[in-house]
């Protein structure tokens, strides 16, 4: 059996089988090393398979059986215990259990001997000559080969039984620590199509002694230990054939937010709770129905995704056009789409042979019922002004408003239309919310069926100069508890996120304390967590200094759940567990020791002024 990556997409199979014989052979698996560096870097950007276009739906469903290896290098070492991963595995597992509505949950086996790999961590995570980010995409390969190496020939563990591979390795994320040396979480993946034609679709297959390829990999994905869960997430469901919704840029990687927050595939990823995959990627799992409408006019009823009831979706055709059609579904800030800017019917339009979305190339195009709002738009520049453009992107009933708030970026949305007339297609719709998880959508051929004449319009691109840059970045961890406890994802830690996000946090009101804390709090604690996470004696003592942090957590998120149920105020609830949180730490780590040292001080004036009656003291003590 040997193990290589399949460049069957690019070149002959006689010439492969050529490349594959003359690779390292251990203990009865080879590894590919020498396919063309051509083909290397178009197997690095993420879920770019040949043939996935067009895009129909290719239902992922059931168990999908994953493989989790624990990844070190020669300069850095794994810090989180199995049952750390297992919880974070544990989370992603229930997450896609939810959001496929039950159809599809991740079957993992978590090889619990840590792997070794031979080389420091930049041999693997430095980026190619001439890139100022990323990773070469030999160094890549290296590494995928390097781990599986060590996997199959240390062990009798049988690959055939698993469609996707996990790899999550010590040290951090280059998009998330800017380090260039770091490992980039990504994902080499194709997804089902690898079982369709594996000589031709699969990025790693197994192949027998005769060069028969014997089982495809949907995907080999990386993660750091470090990371938020959502990361594994993302990367994930590229494991199981979907696509990346931001733009991309030259060099492989991203250059701007594309549907954003809309979807987990682009920058809903990096909300807390981070949003759902988008309805259209959900088409394409087999998770949602979707109404396939020929031609308006029509009045259909489409369900937000978090319900549970169908369709979910419709997919509109375009008269004349066999590359695009209109995909509509709703949204509304429930469940996993809680911390979404605002709730009404996302209209995509979708090109069904683009792989990928590229500047003014986009896969999945997306609508701006609101072009032009937020007014705040104008303080923010690049991937900010992109991020905030669309915040009030969903169709809904007019005079809507919502408040959102991510790190810098801030703004009050008001929705002021419900639906749009697009003259280059002749087609045009109109919603109405129907009920909480209901919107009814009528669609016409004409302004007069749909009573607008507002035109279709596309989220602004940035022009003009402006004040402010955002810089995304994963989900705040708690850092100083993170390097008592030894990781993000320690349940101590989760726990107090949990809180201090989604319970605290869940309201503009709250959000904004969270944020002024958080201000506070990462100008100073990043240096001790440095010192603390060098010392398991530190470790140790911070576990238990952190007590008290414990307990005001759980005395915040349980008068969070009695105030908002006596007053029905989220904002009121937010306020007080925040306040109550602080002035339990404010009194266990300033005022208790304040009073303990001036009893201290006091009581060693009275012995220098007394020192008999420090005598006779110590003398009854004695008898």
């Amino acid at each position: 059996m040997k193990l290589v990556p399949c460049a069957l997409r690019i070149a002959s199979v006689a010439f492969l089988c050529s490349v594959v014989m003359a690779q390292l052979t251990t203990g009865g698996v080879a590894f590919g090393g020498g396919v063309s560096s051509t083909h290397l870097s178009e197997m690095r950007m993420e879920s770019e398979p040949s043939s996935i276009t067009p895009w129909t739906p290719r239902p992922v469903l059931g168990p999908q059986n994953t493989l989790v290896l624990l990844i070190e290098f020669s300069d850095i070492r794994f810090r989180s215990s199995v049952g750390e991963i297992r919880s974070l595995v544990d989370i992603v597992d229930q997450w896609f259990r939810k959001s496929s509505y039950g159809k599809m949950y991740v079957n993992y086996t978590i090889y619990e001997d840590t792997l070794t790999l031979p080389s420091t961590i930049s041999s693997y995570g430095a980026p190619q000559a001439g890139n100022e980010r990323g990773d070469d995409p030999a160094r890549s390969q290296a590494y995928i080969i390097d781990a599986l190496n060590l996997i199959t020939s240390q062990t009798n563990l049988s690959l055939e039984h698993y469609n996707h591979v996990v790899l999550v390795h010590a040290g951090a994320d280059e998009a998330e620590s800017g380090n260039p040396n770091d490992i980039w979480s990504s994902c080499d993946c194709v997804g089902p199509i690898a079982d369709e034609n594996p000589s031709q679709e699969a990025s790693w297959v197994l192949t027998d002694d005769s060069g028969n390829i014997t089982h495809a990999f949907w995907g080999i994905s990386t993660f750091s230990e470090e990371e938020h869960w959502a990361v594994f997430v993302h990367e994930f469901t590229h494991s199981l054939g979907v696509s990346d919704l931001y733009i991309y840029g030259t060099d492989g990687y991203s250059e701007g937010p594309g549907v954003g927050f809309w979807s987990n595939m682009a920058t809903g990823a990096f909300l807390e709770p981070p949003s759902d995959i988008d309805g259209w990627s959900k088409y394409i799992l087999g998770w949602i129905e979707a109404v396939t409408v020929d031609s308006p006019p029509g009045e259909y009823t489409i369900y937000t995704l978090d319900s549970a009831q169908e369709p979910k979706a419709l997919l509109l055709k375009i008269s004349g056009s066999e590359d695009e059609y209109y995909f509509l579904h709703a949204r509304r800030k429930a469940e996993t789409d809680t911390a979404l800017p605002s709730e009404g019917v996302i209209v995509f339009k979708i090109n069904r042979w683009r792989e990928r979305s590229l500047r003014g190339e986009e896969l999945a195009f997306l609508y701006d019922a609101n072009p032009d709002t937020p007014l705040e738009c104008a303080n923010y520049s690049g991937q900010g002004r992109e991020l905030c453009e669309p915040l009030d992107a969903p169709y809904n009933e007019k005079g809507r408003q919502y408040q959102f708030s991510f790190y810098d970026l801030s703004a009050n949305l008001l929705l002021n239309d419900d639906g749009c007339w697009d003259a280059s297609t002749r087609i045009g719709f109109k919603v109405q919310p129907a009920e909480d998880d209901a919107f009814i959508i009528t669609l016409g051929a004409s302004p007069e069926e749909i009573g607008t004449t507002e035109a279709c319009a596309a989220p602004a691109t940035t022009t003009g100069t402006t004040q402010t840059t955002i810089t995304i970045v994963a989900p705040t961890h708690c850092v100083i508890a993170t390097a008592a406890f030894g990781s993000a994802i320690a349940p101590e830690v989760a726990y107090m996120r949990y809180v201090r996000d989604e319970l605290i946090g869940s309201t503009h009101l709250g959000r904004t304390l969270v944020d002024a804390f958080n201000a506070f709090y990462y100008s100073w604690s990043p240096l001790i967590a440095r010192i603390v996470g060098s010392s398991s004696f530190l470790q140790a003592a911070f576990r238990i200094l952190l007590l008290p942090v414990a307990l005001a957590v759980y005395a915040a998120a349980l008068s969070f759940v009695v105030i908002s149920g006596m007053t029905g105020s989220a904002d009121a609830a937010s306020v007080f567990a925040f306040l109550l949180a602080a002035s339990m730490c404010v009194v266990a780590y300033a005022v208790l020791p304040l009073v303990v040292c001036l009893n201290f001080v006091q009581a060693m004036r009275r012995t220098r002024r007394n020192p008999s009656w420090h005598w006779r003291c110590c003398v009854q003590a004695r008898n």
